[in-house]
This record gives C-alpha cells, sequence and structure tokens, in this order.
C-alpha cells in the first residue's frame, strides 16, 4: 500500500465515523424527545414540584451559582456535538496534511490505538456496545526530530488497514520489501549464524557509543523534569490543603467568592507554565521521547548489525488473521497492539518476530468494565522443518495464576484436539500436548525437538505456548512484558544494560538455530 492509496482508506473511513456519529446524536436527540414526552403526559406534575422542591432547599449563597451553573451545563452538552461535528468537517484537511508529512519523510514517534463504539446503549448494569471505529493517534516528528503537530493526528482507520499504516509511519514511507514474512528467501548474510555478544560490544563501543550518550542525557533531562512536576504538584497540594485548615479554624477569613476565583486563578496559572514549558520550542517536549531515540539510533542498527537483511517496523506486528491462524484461540474479533516486529529469513529459515497485546472488548460489558486482556508478550513465527497435515498445540502446564495473571485461560479454542501422553515423562510435567492425530503428533514430537523444547522452556523466564499448524511453528510467551523498551528511571549506560538488550533480542531470534528449524527433515506423503 501506497500513501495514496492510504489517503483514500483514510478519507472513506472519515465518512463512515462521520455518519455513525450523526446517527448517534439523532438517537440521542430522538431519546431526549420520547422522554420529555412520556413526562409531559404522565408525569409532568410530579416532575415540576421535584424541580420546585431542589431549588427550594437550595441555601441562598448557593442558588445564585446554581442559576448561572446550570443554563452553563446545558449550554455545554449543546456546544459539544457542534464542536464534534466542526472538527470532523476539519479532518479531511488534516489528512492532507498528514499524507503530505509522510511524503517528506516523517515517521511517528508514537502511536496510539483505541476502539470507539459510536452508540452505545445502557441497559441498568450493563452496556451494549455497537458500531465499533478504530482510531489511531500517531504523533509525526520530521527528520530532525522536531514534532510536525503538537497534539499529532487522530484519524479514524478501518481495521484492516492499520498494519499497512503501521508500516509506512515506522518507515518514513520508505517500505523495503512488500513481501509477507513467508516469502522472504534465503540470502548469503541469512546463511551466517548471529553474531555475539562480544562482536557487538566491539560495534557499540566503535558505532554506537556518541548516540548512546546523547540518549543518556535527554533520559536524565526527562527524569528531572518528570521529578520537578511532581514538586510542583506537591507545593500546590499542600498550599491548598493549608489553606483550608486555617479557613476552618478561623486563622484567616475569606469570602467564597474570593476562594473560587483564587483556586481557579492559581490553577490555571499552574496549567499555563505547564503549557508552555512543555510545547513550545519548535514543537520539542522538555521531556524527550528517549525510548523513540533509543530504537531509531540503537536498537535499530542493533538488527541491522545482526543481520542487514532484517526488516524492522518499529510500530508493526502479526495481524489479526495470523493471530486467529495460530489455532490456539477462539476465533473472536480481538483488538491487536504491538511493535518491534522483525521480520527476515535465517539460514534458510523465514520468520517473523513482535512484541503483541491483544485484547478483547465484549458486546454486552458492564459499566466502566475494561477488556480482557487475552494475551501479553512476544509472538515468533517461523516455517518448521516437517510437512504435516494436522496440527499439534502445547499448553504449559502451570497455575492459571502463574500465567502472567491476564485472561488467556478464556479464550483458548476448546477444538485444540484431544490430549496426547508421550513417552518423555519430565516434557509432560511441563505441557498438556493436544492434537486430533496421535501418531502424527508424535512424529512432529521427536524425541530431539521436546529436549530442545525443554531446555528453552527451563532456561528461559516466561510461558510459552506453542503451536504447530499449516506447516509453521508459533512461539507464543505470555510473560506480560513489552520487552525492548527503555525506562525514564533507569540508565542505559549502566549495568551492561544495551548489552542486556542485544542479549535479550539475540535470544529471541536464536529459535531457529536452538530448535534446529533449518535441518531438512523428510516430508510426510
Amino acid at each position: 500500500m501506497n500513501v495514496l492509496e492510504l489517503k483514500k482508506h483514510l478519507l472513506e473511513e472519515h465518512q463512515r465515523d462521520k455518519k455513525l456519529t450523526v446517527l448517534g446524536y439523532v438517537l440521542i436527540l430522538f431519546t431526549i424527545i420520547i422522554i420529555a414526552s412520556l413526562i409531559y403526559f404522565f408525569a409532568a406534575e410530579i416532575f415540576v414540584k421535584t424541580v420546585e422542591g431542589f431549588i427550594s432547599n437550595l441555601t441562598t449563597s448557593y442558588s445564585n451559582y446554581y442559576q448561572y451553573i446550570l443554563p452553563l451545563v446545558f449550554i455545554g452538552y449543546l456546544v459539544f456535538p457542534i464542536r464534534k461535528l466542526y472538527i470532523l468537517n476539519k479532518r479531511p484537511a488534516l489528512i492532507a496534511e498528514f499524507i503530505a508529512h509522510l511524503e517528506e519523510g516523517c515517521m511517528a514517534e508514537r502511536i496510539h490505538q483505541n476502539t470507539v463504539y459510536k452508540i452505545v446503549i445502557p441497559l441498568i448494569k450493563i452496556k451494549l456496545n455497537l458500531c465499533p471505529v478504530e482510531f489511531v493517534n500517531i504523533g509525526l516528528v520530521n527528520k530532525e526530530g522536531i514534532k510536525t503537530n503538537t497534539l499529532g493526528y487522530n484519524f479514524a482507520v478501518p481495521y484492516h488497514v492499520i498494519p499497512a499504516l503501521k508500516e509506512i509511519i515506522s518507515s518514513g514511507n520508505k517500505v523495503k520489501d512488500s513481501k509477507d514474512w513467508y516469502e522472504l528467501t534465503e540470502t548469503k548474510t541469512s546463511k551466517e549464524p548471529l553474531k555475539s555478544v562480544e562482536l557487538f560490544k566491539q560495534f557499540m563501543k566503535s558505532t554506537l557509543m556518541p548516540d548512546i550518550e546523547k540518549i543518556e542525557e535527554e533520559r536524565v533531562k526527562g527524569k528531572k523534569n518528570y521529578i520537578l512536576y511532581f514538586v510542583i504538584i506537591g507545593v500546590f497540594m499542600a498550599g491548598w490543603y493549608g489553606f483550608q485548615y486555617l479557613q476552618a479554624t478561623q486563622t484567616i477569613k475569606i469570602s467564597t467568592e474570593v476562594f473560587i476565583g483564587a483556586f481557579i486563578g492559581v490553577f490555571a496559572i499552574y496549567y499555563l507554565v505547564i503549557y508552555f514549558t512543555k510545547i513550545r520550542g519548535n514543537g520539542k517536549s522538555i521531556e524527550a521521547d528517549t525510548n523513540y531515540q533509543f530504537k531509531r539510533k540503537i536498537f535499530e542498527p542493533m538488527i541491522q548489525f545482526m543481520n542487514p537483511d532484517f526488516r524492522y517496523i518499529l510500530h508493526g506486528h502479526i495481524t489479526l488473521k495470523e493471530f486467529l491462524d495460530i489455532g490456539l484461540f477462539q476465533e473472536k474479533q480481538y483488538d491487536l497492539k504491538g511493535n518491534d516486529q522483525i521480520l527476515g529469513n535465517h539460514q534458510g529459515v523465514p520468520f517473523q518476530f513482535c512484541d503483541l497485546t491483544v485484547e478483547r472488548t465484549l458486546s454486552f460489558s458492564k459499566e466502566n468494565s475494561s477488556p480482557d486482556q487475552v494475551f501479553k508478550g512476544q509472538v515468533f513465527m517461523a516455517e518448521f522443518n516437517k510437512s504435516f497435515n494436522q496440527s499439534v498445540f502445547l499448553i504449559p502446564k502451570k497455575s492459571w495464576k502463574s500465567l502472567g495473571g491476564n485472561d488467556i485461560k478464556d479464550h483458548l479454542n476448546f477444538d485444540l484436539g484431544e490430549k496426547v501422553m508421550l513417552e518423555d515423562p519430565e516434557f509432560m510435567k511441563l505441557y498438556d500436548v493436544y492434537a486430533k492425530d496421535q501418531i502424527e503428533a508424535r512424529y512432529i514430537l521427536s524425541t530431539s525437538l521436546m529436549l530442545r523444547v525443554k531446555q528453552l522452556s527451563q532456561d528461559r523466564e516466561g510461558q510459552y505456548f506453542i503451536s504447530f499448524k499449516d506447516d509453521r511453528i508459533t512461539i507464543a510467551n505470555n510473560n506480560r512484558i513489552n520487552q525492548f523498551e527503555t525506562k525514564l528511571f533507569k540508565s542505559i549506560t549502566k549495568n551492561d544494560a544495551i548489552e542486556g538488550f542485544y542479549k535479550e533480542l539475540y535470544d529471541q531470534l536464536s529459535f531457529i538455530e536452538e530448535l534446529k528449524l533449518s535441518t531438512n527433515i523428510w516430508k510426510v506423503a
């Protein structure tokens, strides 16, 4: 997909979102008219008495405030939909601006994806969620690292277009290869073993160190500003409670009007200071986004050092279809978010890897309930070195409480097949094995492969759900960790932090070597 095709999809989804928004407001207006009509015809007298009783119970001093507040609230409810429609009408111009920035080579510093249900019907203690629209908020930066839009671009995006969008905004409109991961062919460099941690240390000292030191300086600066903001908030809160105490003990006396005005004025000044210190300066935030700089200047070169033919997509991840094709999970509409997608061919084996978070929002849900977290961790996919006709699944044999604390158990596929009992008792202590063909399960899970899977499970942290399906192996580690991320309060120059990132990456991509997936094995007839 190119940027012009992306623009077409964004405009089409914008029109869909606009129609659903108008429909939602029409339904709300229709509901208000029905309720008002019912009150008018069946409960007008009771309603009038209730309102009069409410007004009469107000004290004289506060009744004046309600005379102004209630009309303001009513006006606010009228202004909100008008403002919303005004913003919607401006969106096509923002889409054109966004596409122009992509054509100039701008890339996404951050991306946030969420699902908005345009029509929500409350049913006592539950709600019915209808007409979902996927929204993606994107913060673009140019080649100099300056933000193009401080608030970011917030667009409705068709669900099937989101993977292509993420690849485009991760590459600065320079998508290197449009092939799917399983189509990637062997190259000269793919035959070589992964470069060791010792070799990477030499590369880091000779090439990456200036950028590492600069990013560390920005991290320290951001940490100091973060602490400063909390100190300021603490001072304001202490002053506020001290002021209340003095007034309660009648140490000082001040009128209610002056008190409310002072409260609003102080916090207005505070937020203005925060606003101007964070946003002014050509769109650069005073709290530097060290994680983005780390990904672009350290992590991506790290991957290229490991193998220059590997493809890195900062905001990319596997698609919903690929997730469902694993076979471990029920066929449902899940929300997928992720990053750090790596695609390539190592020792003749095509593979892809990414960090992934999978959630599901129920159509019927309780008020203020959060989505189910189905999975959070890393997903590794590769071609398997045997062809087979039936699927085999390995489920870690530990308490569900230790499987990361999310809702994965509620979303596993019910039809994984029969339970298979293998001859290796140690392996059976680690995994429940399911397959629809006992013979083929034993063919896939050879003695040597079971030994290597045992070593993998015992040597590394995490809970490994493993799928053998469609001549592929998928290893899904449900460890609830977004792995390759920097932290504001953790140095990247101490305790061999950068070497630790490379070791984690090396471990993830060494599945091919450890499981000997490049070894040619006979095919099933």
